[in-house]
């Protein structure tokens, strides 16, 4: 059955003042992030947009989860148009009264994104005209806390802005040490700034579809590329990349078990064997390594040579089996393969074991970046990951249950 989600909008002008609320309308895309089915639902507000950012989704207000508690449901987003005259001499449309705060486009809250403000695409768009010829309009993909997206075209290929949030701006400097040790396996980057990166368009397709055989050579490029950047550990740790080592990764893990489940006995025992995990773990010489974080395969490109792993947001530098978190996404051929490859580097280990003892470890550190996110994004975008940090410490019980 097709998902169906009810979408309003709140409109701001060029100055970010509020000039209505239009009634719902159908989508079939669940999704909040996307900005294509909002463009697609409301037509009128962004005819005559010019590619300049001006008419652009800022971020989400307000939201509701349908009843799989997975997005669709209900959302108010607030976009920004330059082109008053579409809504005024609209024949389908009459804006409503907001009634909501007044101040929800130019409100000073700390946390907000600067593609989530007036103006902020724009200023996102003006720099890419600077790095490149832009040759025609640009096309907004979606906008949330933690990215921003935009395909532009231009005099020599399509080119791609992302912005993203400060805790992710470390995907700069991977990205440009990639580009030098494992060509070809990550996104090439044209320019960077701050929150802003211009990036190549990729060739190939997402890998959310890929077969055990795609998923085993995913798993080859991803293991490859980290053994050639292995040794530009200390250089991406100073530019910035965070350290998930094992000292640094077991006083963090403590800590966020302290605040997050002060009273769970079964997770405070975790956090007292964490250790002691984490140094049967080492004692089989696997070397730091640049781990990506989130490697499940809708985050590589198929059909290139090597495939393309995107997305080093989450990247860190420490054990590489702390990757092995993604496996639920991965066929279970492609998990024994992924640690048949960093047995080779542990002297022929058996390493199932080893993860075994790690996954718990590894379920903890997702909660803790999810935590991190919801401590370091504006209060109305928290609906996003509001309940990751429960389910993922759920996880983590079942899995010290069967132990």
């Amino acid at each position: 059955m097709t998902r169906t989600r009810q979408v309003r909008l709140v409109v701001a002008d060029s100055d970010g003042g509020i000039l209505g609320v239009t009634p719902y309308r159908t989508t079939s895309v669940p999704w909040w992030q996307e900005a294509a089915p909002l463009r697609a639902a409301f037509p009128e507000l962004f005819t005559g947009a010019d590619g300049t950012g001006t008419h652009a989704v800022l971020r989400l207000l307000e939201a509701e989860h349908d009843s799989d508690a997975h997005m669709g449901g209900r959302s108010t987003h607030l976009v920004q148009i330059a082109n008053r005259a579409a809504v005024r001499g609209s024949d389908t449309l009459s804006l409503e009264q907001w009634r909501g705060p007044a101040d929800v486009a130019t409100g000073l809250e700390p946390l907000r994104h600067p593609w989530a403000k007036p103006g902020g695409p724009a200023d996102d768009l003006a720099w890419v005209a600077r790095q490149v010829e832009v040759t025609g309009d640009a096309v907004q993909h979606r906008t949330w806390n933690l990215s921003a997206i935009w395909s532009v075209p231009s005099s020599r290929v399509t080119v791609w802005l992302k912005a993203v949030p400060t805790f992710f701006q470390h995907e700069t400097p991977v990205l440009q040490t990639l580009a030098d040790v494992a060509p070809g396996a990550a996104p090439t980057l044209i320019a960077a700034d701050g929150h802003r990166q211009l990036l190549s368009a990729m060739d190939g397709e997402d890998g959310f579809r890929a077969d055990t055989d795609e998923q085993i050579a995913m798993v080859d490029a991803l293991v490859d590329l980290q053994l050639a950047a292995a040794g530009e550990t200390p250089a991406l740790l100073a530019a910035g990349v965070p350290d998930g080592r094992s000292q640094t990764l077991a006083d963090n893990l403590a800590a966020f078990l302290k605040r997050a489940a002060p009273t769970d006995r079964k997770l405070q025992r975790l956090a007292t064997e964490i250790p002691n995990r984490i140094a049967a773990i080492d004692a089989l010489g696997l070397p730091d390594v640049l781990v990506h974080g989130d490697p499940h395969p809708g985050n590589c490109r198929l059909g290139v040579k090597p495939p393309t792993w995107f997305d080093w947001g989450d990247s860190f530098i420490g054990n590489p089996l702390l990757d092995l978190g993604a496996v639920h996404r991965m066929s279970p051929s492609a998990v024994s393969h992924w640690l048949s490859r960093w047995s080779e580097q542990a002297g022929g280990a058996d390493l199932t074991g080893a993860w075994e003892t790690l996954r718990p470890v590894a379920l903890v550190r997702s909660a803790l970046v999810y935590q991190q996110f919801l401590d370091a994004i504006e209060p109305d975008e928290h609906i996003y990951h509001r309940d990751d940090v429960a389910l993922t410490l759920d996880q983590v019980r079942q899995l010290l249950s069967a132990e």
